[in-house]
């Protein structure tokens, strides 16, 4: 009975604190989104923590009455998001396995959409919205941290990735620790430079992002995630060819990087190897994806429907010394087999609003803010090149954070810098 007792204590607390400071509330949220592993039964339906803290948080926010602000909100995003929602129903419908994709409706799309309303119409200050990133910039160094943890002592990793110490964090595999802590380490990464350029300097605030981007490309390298390291330097590096002043430094450095890396054999059969797909993990993706596209040939308007892509994919499995995945583990194929043309289309039209609000908050005060959620978008959809980077509890409320602090700082209210 403590478990129960404890859950309603925590969520009343919690219910508390997003009836009086729902700015808060959204940071604890962001802060919390590993807590989707803690799982539970409610009536005979499986929940988790993290789906009733958005709950709460969604009820308090249409119980004062705050819903009434999403008119406030630019239409475009408002049909993306809508187009989307409609793409996700559109997929339950078509799915072989409704029961299934009920719930993956509810927790990768209903939920999160709804919760990019919410924090959009919530984080109108820019110390909301620096508050809500340096926490969930603390819940990725938390999580980090564990790998930390796992690598030095070799407990708490999970089968089979002990045999060669591939920290996991509190996730219960590489990537899903990989993929959550990159963005941070992105968002870090202009937060410092920010705080650099900034005529007074705060030194509590650069020591703070400084230990979130450490801790977090710590966590990537730990996790001996290659897709995600490359999506990380890449977005890095990109982003500084646009600021002269770090261009001056990033490209000789990139340079040199590379050419002591072709004087290594090693080094270079290694990267021969990963360019021709040359070594196991990339065979197998590159069976599944011929495997997908059989598949989706035959049904390319609907996919498979949400969640039904393992039973979609079984027919066309000639690999057969390889598993069935959970999904494509490529970013089209994903949407695609998931949510059908009608997903991709959203998917287009999200990242044309994406593009268009960068666009729009150029020339704003909060522009390094406005670029960072941009260059995050980027890291995710380049990691999400081999990878899942939505279609998982904590990464789709993930995306729909960044979505809602990408509209509030590109056509919010602004003010003069927060400190942290």
């Amino acid at each position: 009975m403590v478990y129960p007792f404890l859950l309603i204590l925590a969520l009343a607390l919690f219910a508390a604190l997003a009836w009086h400071s729902r700015p808060l509330a959204v940071a604890l949220v962001a802060a919390a989104l590993p807590c989707y592993l803690l799982r539970f039964d409610l009536f005979g339906l499986p929940t988790t923590l993290l789906e009733w803290l958005t709950i709460v948080l969604i009820v308090s926010w249409i119980a004062r009455g705050e819903w009434k602000r999403v008119r406030d909100l630019p239409r475009p995003w408002l049909y993306a998001a809508g187009f989307m929602l409609l793409a996700a129903v559109v997929a339950t419908i078509t799915s072989a396995d409704r029961h299934a994709a009920l719930g993956i409706l509810k927790a990768y799309f209903v939920e999160p959409i709804l919760f990019f309303l919410v924090a959009a119409t919530t984080l109108t200050q820019p110390r909301d919205r620096l508050r809500t990133v340096f926490a969930f910039g603390a819940g990725a160094a938390f999580a980090s941290l564990v790998a930390v943890f796992q690598r030095a002592t070799g407990l708490a990793i999970p089968v089979p990735w002990d045999v060669s110490r591939r920290a996991t964090g509190p996730f219960p595999y590489p990537n899903a620790l990989a993929l959550y802590v990159e963005p941070a380490v992105v968002l870090a990464a202009f937060r410092l430079y920010e705080l650099a350029c900034a005529q007074t300097k705060n030194a509590r605030a650069i020591a703070a992002w400084a230990a979130i981007a450490a801790l977090g490309a710590a966590g990537v390298v730990l996790a001996q995630s290659e897709a995600g390291g490359a999506a990380l330097l890449a977005t890095l590096f990109a982003a500084s060819l646009f600021v002269p002043r770090l261009r001056r430094f990033t490209v000789p450095l990139a340079g040199a990087a590379l050419a002591i890396f072709f004087a290594i054999p090693a080094g270079r059969r290694y990267l021969i190897q990963k360019i021709q797909f040359g070594d196991y993990s990339e065979q197998v993706r590159l069976g599944q994806w011929q495997e997908t596209w059989n598949m989706l040939r035959t049904r390319p308007i609907f996919g498979a429907g949400l969640s039904g892509y393992p039973a979609a994919l079984k027919p066309f499995h000639t690999h057969t010394a390889d598993e069935i995945f959970q999904y494509p583990h490529t970013l089209v194929f994903n949407v695609w087999s998931e949510l059908g043309l009608l997903g991709l289309a959203a998917l287009a039209f999200l990242a044309w609003a994406a593009v268009r609000a960068v666009r729009d908050g150029r020339e704003r005060p909060e522009r390094w803010f406005v670029f960072a959620c941009l260059a995050v978008f980027a890291e995710m959809t380049l990691h999400g090149l081999a990878d899942v980077p939505y279609f998982k509890n904590d990464l789709s409320v993930l995306t729909w954070i960044f979505l809602a602090l990408l509209v509030a700082a590109a056509y919010g209210r602004t003010s003069a810098r927060n400190a942290i």
